[in-house]
């Protein structure tokens, strides 16, 4: 069994943020101060902003965050919660790779996946938190520093308030942004280029 000394000080907060990357529960607000206070111990700035995130939320029902959440992640497809779209484009040979791929490191680890894609950011932030060392840098930078960048790059010019969750998973797993190695292996495979915005408070906040 590894030492758990070696445990990327990031671990507590990405099992914390990955629930929020989820269709929210009643208890949404409670879950983001929860990972606000631990991400206080390791980024002040991305603890400011799952707060602000929290103070946000704490305004909408269960019914309209719910909404907020379906129309940000489900419908917008510069906001998509998956990695695979944002390595590879939606569809293609390499994510079909990718996912098989995480499948079987999933199984090493005796991760167990139900109801979602390997690629979902919610299931990669939970693995990310079993992972340590060089293990845990390699992930981060692999599979959640591209996605994550695009989400918030997406999300900052909104009113939408999952910005403040897509900025700080920024902030905490990709502050420095995609690795050169990375982006340059991605751009040798063809890599989804595409950028744009989405969730503005037109598509959120605007009462129906």
């Amino acid at each position: 069994m590894k030492s758990l000394s070696t445990r990327s000080p990031l671990s507590g907060v990405s099992a914390a943020l990955a629930g929020l990357f989820e269709l929210p529960r009643c208890d949404f607000v409670e879950q983001a101060r929860v990972a606000a206070e631990l991400a206080r111990e390791v980024d002040a700035g991305a603890a400011d902003r799952l707060a602000a995130l929290a103070c946000e939320c704490t305004e909408l029902s269960s019914d309209r965050l719910e909404e907020v959440f379906v129309r940000t992640f489900e419908l917008q497809p510069f906001c998509t919660p998956y990695a695979g779209p944002h390595l590879f484009g939606e569809e293609g040979f390499q994510r079909g790779r990718m996912l098989a791929g995480l499948r079987a490191g999933f199984a090493r680890h005796g991760f167990e996946v139900q109801g979602e894609l390997p690629d979902h950011l919610s299931v990669l932030l939970r693995f990310a938190a079993r992972l340590d060392g060089v293990e845990f840098d390699e992930f981060r930078a692999w599979f959640l520093a591209t996605p994550l960048v695009k989400l918030a790059d997406a999300l900052a010019p909104t009113s939408n308030p999952y910005r403040h969750l897509a900025a700080a998973a920024r902030d905490l797993f990709a502050a420095q942004g995609v690795p050169d190695h990375v982006a340059q292996a991605l751009s040798r495979l063809g890599a989804a280029t595409a950028s744009g915005t989405c969730g503005g408070s037109s598509t959120w906040s605007d009462e129906p």
